[in-house]
């Protein structure tokens, strides 16, 4: 028996090309040069090992220049190999025109050293987020190669390079009133008192701590329904401001901050939704959340499930 492939009926057409290719790279240098600006403004960048990689907003940035969306699909509970986790599909519509032109499917595991202890709706979540950015990422990874970044999407690289080891916290067994603040029962109030007033600075280097750990925190996606200010405590320490986040999930999270790493734009008109990164830190009154970055992203848009006919 021969082993050379028989060819059926007509042979294939030569390819052809739809654009000239000078416009089309011209208009991809235009998008790399636009992307490189409003990289250049994050106040934290992903670097990994020298490289700096894109989050799934920066993805979806240069997806509005092309005029594309992503639609992600529901996280489903699966099992591989012993390991449970979350998988998560996503397809790239083309608003134009109404059509899916890619997509992809991720998943998030727990036999990730970032995810082995975390709840199911964070691991459906980030199953979720790594579908949208891989699915944008297989139809313009070559704009952002173009533009001199990492096509790996920064969620896919969640745990591949170790942590930054962990700095110890310690926590005061008394605060001291200065010039007469406070009472002297206030000042002897035993430590379990105090756990609402944490010292401001070993709260704050726990957030910078986290801080660095982007982006391996978990994230919530939500309105912003109040703001509480940071004020004096009654034993003269710096209570934390609060955000208190409405989330997409009908949940109500107040989430704090120390005043000097107060997120940027608060207040401004027309910043109200955003993504919030937080770590999360056990005191004596339950789990705290900890603002570690907060970006401002639009309000989510729902698309039709049943898409045109192709």
């Amino acid at each position: 028996m021969s082993n050379e492939i028989e060819v059926i009926g007509q042979p294939m057409s030569e390819l052809a090309m739809s654009r000239p290719p000078e416009v089309v790279l011209a208009e991809a240098q235009k998008a790399a040069a636009a992307l490189k600006e409003v990289i250049s403004k994050k106040s934290k960048p992903v670097i990994m090992n020298g490289e700096q990689y894109l989050e799934y907003e920066d993805w979806q940035t240069v997806g509005h220049f092309y005029g594309l969306k992503v639609r992600t699909g529901d996280a489903v509970p699966v099992e591989i190999n012993g390991i449970h986790g979350a998988k998560a599909q996503a397809w790239v519509v083309d608003l134009h025109t109404g059509r899916e032109i890619g997509g992809a499917e991720a998943y998030c595991l727990r036999d990730e050293r970032n995810w082995e202890t975390k709840p199911w709706f964070q691991l459906a979540s980030m199953a979720q987020t790594r579908a949208g950015s891989k699915s944008l990422r297989n139809v313009l990874a070559w704009v952002v190669v173009l533009a001199g970044y990492k096509p790996t999407p920064a969620e896919e690289m969640a745990g591949m390079f170790p942590a930054k080891p962990t700095i110890p916290q310690v926590r005061p067994q008394s605060v001291k009133p200065e010039d007469g603040a406070g009472s002297s029962s206030e000042s002897a109030r035993p430590p379990t008192q105090q756990a609402s007033d944490a010292p401001a600075q070993s709260a704050a280097e726990f957030a910078r701590q986290k801080a660095e750990e982007m982006p391996d925190d978990p994230y919530v996606d939500g309105l912003i329904a109040k703001h509480t200010l940071p004020a004096p405590g009654k034993s003269g320490v710096n209570r934390p401001g609060i955000l208190t986040i409405e989330t997409k999930d009908g949940r109500s999270l107040d989430m704090k901050y120390w005043g000097k790493n107060r997120p940027s734009g608060i207040g401004e008109l027309g910043n109200s939704y955003c993504r919030v990164f937080y770590a999360t830190k056990d005191g004596q009154r339950g789990t705290e959340y900890w603002i570690t970055k907060l970006d401002w992203i639009p309000e989510p848009v729902t698309y039709q499930e049943d898409s045109p006919e192709k």
